[in-house]
């Protein structure tokens, strides 16, 4: 799965790169944004050492391993980053494709409920749904949406 690729490059840039971290926290605010159950585990050794101690070495972020087993994927994981390299550009493609996800997720939300609303109550409903989320999307303001006819006259 691509996102959760991309949430896995994340956390191994943080893991060799803890200056790195608030860049990542704007997109992915708590461990629970990580898809995966053992990506979440991971993120919450990162973030509660790195609320304590920014600065956090890898090995006093794993002292407060829960298990050997989340040690050993930390390890891993951390390996993996640092063979890699390449820190800033690998963050940065992972958390364009991690938007890019979010966006078309967003978008087949939006087909899918203004879908619904026009089953049950009509095209106009769905063209409105459609109009106001596109109206978001380029900026307009709440007084300038309502001042526009929702659909052709």
């Amino acid at each position: 799965d691509s996102l959760i690729n991309a949430q896995r490059e994340l956390l191994e840039v943080l893991l060799n790169k803890s200056h790195l971290f608030d860049v990542v926290r704007e997109e992915l605010k708590e461990p629970t944004d990580f898809s995966d159950e053992i990506h979440q585990r991971i993120a919450r050794q990162l973030w509660q050492g790195y609320a304590t101690n920014p600065d956090s070495t890898l090995g006093e972020l794993m002292a407060g391993c829960e298990s050997p087993e989340l040690c050993r994927l930390i390890t891993d994981m951390a390996a993996r980053g640092e063979k890699r390299g390449n820190y800033e550009a690998t963050l940065e493609g992972a958390l364009k494709r991690i938007r890019l996800i979010k966006r078309e997720e967003a978008g087949r939300e939006v087909s899918e409920q203004a879908a619904t609303a026009g089953e049950k109550f009509g095209e106009e409903a769905q063209n409105a749904i459609l109009y106001d989320v596109q109206a978001r999307q380029t900026g307009l303001s709440v007084k300038q949406r309502k001042a526009r006819p929702i659909l052709p006259q």
